[in-house]
């Protein structure tokens, strides 16, 4: 999920892939970039608190990347999942169906809104930004 940050001091665009200074102005914008990265970390610390058996850990976690990145349909998925795990399936259902609703286009896989198989198991793909 690398997205576009826009200079607040000189309104020169650019990605966090050139760092923390603007390159247009040199205007520190540690802050920001952070800022921006932050719905990629409650998603891997979702995935890092499943992982360790905290289930509620992990639902705060992909609740706080999904609102923090609405239209992020990855973000929405796994709190789907999560939801589904806990045993929360119409709760899942709507998860899956608002990641639809925000990104038609996105071509993510969302598991389907209708009745899935009650022993269905998920796969947990971390998010992995680029360097």
């Amino acid at each position: 999920m690398q997205r576009s940050i826009q200079c607040p001091v000189c309104q020169h665009g650019f990605t966090s892939d050139a760092g923390t200074r603007c390159p247009g102005c040199g205007s520190d914008l540690t802050a920001l970039v952070r800022l921006r990265q932050l719905p990629a970390a409650c998603y891997n610390q979702a995935l890092a608190r499943h992982a360790a058996g905290d289930a509620d850990g992990a639902l705060e976690q992909a609740s706080l990347a999904a609102a923090l990145a609405p239209a992020w349909v990855e973000a929405r998925v796994l709190l789907g999942k999560l939801l589904w795990a806990q045993g929360r399936q119409a709760a899942a259902r709507d998860a899956w169906r608002e990641a639809r609703r925000r990104a038609p286009e996105d071509p993510t896989p969302v598991p389907p809104t209708d009745e899935p198989s009650p022993g269905r198991r998920f796969t947990w793909r971390p998010f992995a930004r680029k360097r």
